[in-house]
């Protein structure tokens, strides 16, 4: 990523899409904030920001045997920011070195008309001993949302289209998502 190549870093990435007003924020001002930091409905709700205080983020990394690293690592350490070209794109990279347990991971986010944000994580162990004597990770994303007046939703699956309320599955038995008409 150029970000980390002698060019003034980015801190936040304000991307507007279709009826999605997005802010993308690294970790450099809070360790608990990086990824979306808020969100907006242009359309619907212009003034209501969706996330607060630290909207949708990677928030742990868990070895499944005691370990202090296992709590709020990805809050720790530097994540660098990117806009990618195109204008909807931003990118969040961490380097394995940053990480105590040397994962390198890439968070990718687009933001596509008329509503929706799609994402993308990648994470490379690069040292898979840390895990022991389990062997496996649990990558844990927090989703803090504000309060809303009415709680119906709209649940989203892209072959079946929207429900007027949250439906435990879909037709196909697929667990359904969630978005911000």
């Amino acid at each position: 990523m150029s970000v980390c190549r002698g060019e003034d870093p980015v801190h936040t990435v304000r991307i507007e899409r279709g009826e999605l007003s997005v802010e993308f924020r690294d970790n450099s001002y809070s360790p608990q904030v990086s990824g979306i930091d808020m969100l907006f409905n242009t359309t619907h709700a212009a003034d209501f920001d969706a996330y607060d205080p630290a909207g949708l983020n990677f928030a742990h990394i868990i070895s499944g045997h005691p370990n202090p690293n296992n709590k709020f690592t990805p809050w720790h350490g530097p994540y660098t920011l990117e806009e990618l070209p195109g204008g909807n794109s931003v990118v969040l990279v961490r380097r394995a070195e940053d990480s105590p347990w040397k994962i390198a991971s890439t968070l990718s986010y687009s933001v596509n008309e008329p509503y929706y944000i799609d994402f993308e994580c990648r994470c490379t162990p690069q040292d898979a001993l840390l895990f022991r004597p389990r062997g496996y990770a649990v990558l844990f994303f927090a989703n803090y949302m504000n309060d809303v007046e009415d709680v119906s939703h709209r649940a989203m699956h892209r072959k079946t289209g929207f429900w007027p309320t949250r439906p435990k599955a879909t037709p196909t038995g697929e667990a359904a998502g969630t978005t911000v008409p």
